[in-house]
């Protein structure tokens, strides 16, 4: 019965190595698929197995790179998790090549993914997507996600997320055993991607696939609108449906705040952001007042403006051609110029995609702001003493002077973002 039970178990195990694993959310995830998962060059293995990335005695056939002289890495990878923001162990494969993985890995920007900004596909792996100073065709890669504070932020023990610091930072948002393959722009085979940092240990290895964890739930009371897909009126992100309420969007506030609304983040560069409806701003669930001038499709719903946003209608979360990781595509329309080209009023096309300036208002040219400030029926502020804030000469303000996460007016004494 011994051996019986020793051959059951020699079995089992070998199975799991070497054929198709049986059970478990690995299955279902972008790994271990077994038509799709993770399939390495240097080992005749099956397509999802585990051996493909984790090498037990750093041996398993490993050229490239080659096996460390004193054993494995941690976790077994083949690789160390961080060495530098473009060497770390999840790019060996989703760098854009096939050298590690028997095929090549395309990841894309969000507005491209879920906007459906197909101009944007020019990037198609994350490795250049989070090299800063990149320059591909006629756009440079200009604000990133700086994966060693990420990884420093997600492993300090203070924190007690449960990660450790030889962890790939990209464990952070994506758990690898579970996260989904969502690469495509139209309504199919759709998948979940984030599991939140704070979460990590437990057993919610996903974020977003359960009810709870929407952006329709996030914003309660409140209304949460969907941007338009690039180039149409009619259908909505993330997957060009007819769902506008964000019954189909991972709540990414509470994804994002796991980092964004930590108190000791000053020592990893992380800006703290309030979306909370008794101090947070505006785009949060801090009720709106007046200046406001919205286009479709936030202008037909909601008489009251009281939407609160999802941090990626605007944000791409790798890397961006513009400051801020602020999306190329937003609404339905890419930004009409790089907003690094012009650093006084960069944030102004921005905004013109969700807000009217005096261009779309019918009262001056895009992108100047002094309708919906100053002439509007709802108006913020009246003409008076202009060069108290215009100074002398009169000149228009930069928007990032007063709007901008956490900023209070000084004058009106309220939110300004």
């Amino acid at each position: 019965m011994k051996r019986a039970l020793l051959k059951i178990i020699l079995i089992i195990i070998l199975g799991a190595l070497f054929g198709k694993s049986w059970a478990g959310g690995y299955l279902s995830s972008a790994h271990g698929n077994s038509d799709y998962g993770v399939n390495r060059n240097a080992i005749s293995a099956s397509t999802g197995n585990c051996l493909h990335c984790h090498e037990m005695h750093a041996s398993i056939y490993g050229i490239e790179p080659s096996p460390q002289d004193n054993g494995p890495h941690s976790f077994t990878l083949f690789s160390p998790g961080y060495v530098s923001q473009t060497d770390i162990f999840c790019l060996k494969c989703h760098d854009g090549s096939a050298t590690v993985s028997s095929r090549i890995i395309n990841n894309y920007f969000y507005a491209y993914r879920a906007g459906g900004d197909s101009n944007l596909g020019l990037i198609n792996n994350l490795k250049d997507m989070i090299t800063l100073n990149l320059t591909i065709g006629n756009h440079t890669i200009v604000s990133v996600h700086d994966m060693g504070s990420v990884l420093n932020f997600i492993c300090d023990p203070n924190r007690g997320w449960k990660f450790s610091c030889d962890t790939p930072p990209c464990v952070g948002c994506h758990n690898p055993h579970y996260v989904q393959k969502d690469e495509k722009t139209t309504t199919t085979a759709r998948g979940w991607l984030v599991s939140r940092p704070s979460q990590h240990g437990t057993s919610n290895y996903l974020w977003g696939d359960q009810n709870g964890e929407k952006m329709r739930d996030f914003a309660g009371a409140f209304t949460y609108q969907a941007p338009y897909r690039y180039g149409s009126n009619t259908l909505y992100e993330p997957d060009g449906s007819l769902v506008a309420d964000g019954s189909n969007l991972t709540d990414f506030p509470s994804f994002c705040l796991d980092c964004h609304a930590q108190n000791a983040i000053t020592n990893y560069g992380v800006n703290k952001i309030d979306w909370s409806s008794t101090t947070g701003d505006k785009h949060g669930l801090f009720p709106a007042d007046n200046g406001t001038l919205l286009r479709p499709p936030y202008d037909a719903n909601n008489p009251t403006g009281q939407y609160v946003l999802s941090c990626l209608d605007c944000h791409e979360p790798h890397g961006a051609f513009n400051l801020m990781l602020i999306r190329s595509e937003v609404n339905g329309e890419e930004l009409e110029v790089d907003i690094t080209d012009n650093a006084s009023k960069q944030w102004g096309y921005l905004c013109r995609r969700c807000h009217l300036d005096d261009y779309l208002a019918g009262q001056g040219n895009i992108n100047n702001w002094e309708y919906v400030h100053h002439i509007a029926p709802d108006r913020p502020y009246i003409k008076w003493r202009c060069s108290g804030c215009h100074g002398m000469p009169w000149r228009p303000i930069a928007c990032s002077k007063c709007h901008y996460h956490g900023a209070i007016d000084s004058i009106t004494g309220r939110k300004n973002f």
